[in-house]
């Protein structure tokens, strides 16, 4: 995928097809946070949407964390012309409800844990799935 800069909540890039978990701290900070764990849907997932505007449900599990916690959720359409943000939100627990354009399209999605109480995030690599739609 080409590169897309994401300025909130923290300037991170894009790499690719398969990014590893990352996370961060300030230095001298103890405190380092689990990134979470996409569950649904599944990567390279096909979803037929039954519902106009067509929707997608996110859900992930969560590590144990040293402390309280939120999640900065971010979903993109992958196009020619590059990635589109089509979602960004902080939510305090999974499952997140995301609405998506009609048409038959390409996206990926990602999930910050971000410390509520410390200035700490954690990554997950990127998910990927496509929205079928039927007229």
């Amino acid at each position: 995928m080409p590169e897309l800069t994401r300025f909130a909540p923290i300037l991170l890039t894009l790499a690719g097809a398969v990014v590893a978990p990352v996370s961060a701290h300030p230095a001298g900070s103890e405190t380092e946070l689990l990134p979470a764990h996409p569950t649904a849907p599944v990567n390279g997932a096909v979803i037929t949407p039954d519902g106009s505007p067509p929707g997608v449900k996110l859900a992930w599990s969560i590590p144990r964390e040293p402390g309280p916690v939120r999640f900065f959720v971010e979903v993109v359409a992958i196009e020619q012309g590059g990635p589109r943000e089509v979602f960004a939100a902080y939510v305090d627990q999974p499952p997140v409800e995301v609405a998506l354009a009609d048409g038959t399209a390409q996206y990926a999605w990602r999930i910050y844990t971000v410390g509520r109480d410390v200035a700490a995030y954690a990554l997950s690599g990127w998910e990927r799935f496509s929205l079928q739609t039927t007229k």
